[in-house]
């Protein structure tokens, strides 16, 4: 449990990261329209190297990005995860009590 505690902390600072990444993706795929307005436009081609540099970042956001939604779906789970550790900690203090009954 302590380790699945330590994962959910970590959850907690990748979804702080993905709410940036959101915006990243969002200007990311401006750049990918402006790629193919830019292909037209040859006056343009140093604004275009500029945006196939801008894609390829695009490409390992994406990755990022699939990432980020594993890690929301992991937050669901260590919620309910501390469901159980609340249940866990009753019963250790259910179990000592009942002990020193004895």
């Amino acid at each position: 449990m302590f380790t699945l505690l330590h994962q959910c902390f970590d959850f907690c600072i990748y979804v702080w990261t993905c709410a940036s990444m959101l915006t990243l993706l969002h200007q990311c795929l401006d750049f990918c329209i402006n790629v193919w307005t830019c292909a037209s436009m040859f006056g343009l081609v140093h604004q275009c190297l500029h945006l196939c540099i801008n894609v390829l970042t695009c490409a390992s956001m994406f990755r990022l990005l699939h990432q980020c939604l594993d890690f929301y779906i992991n937050v669901w789970t260590s919620i309910s995860m501390f469901g159980l550790v609340h249940q866990c900690l009753h019963l250790c203090i259910n179990v000592l009590t009942s002990a020193s009954m004895f």
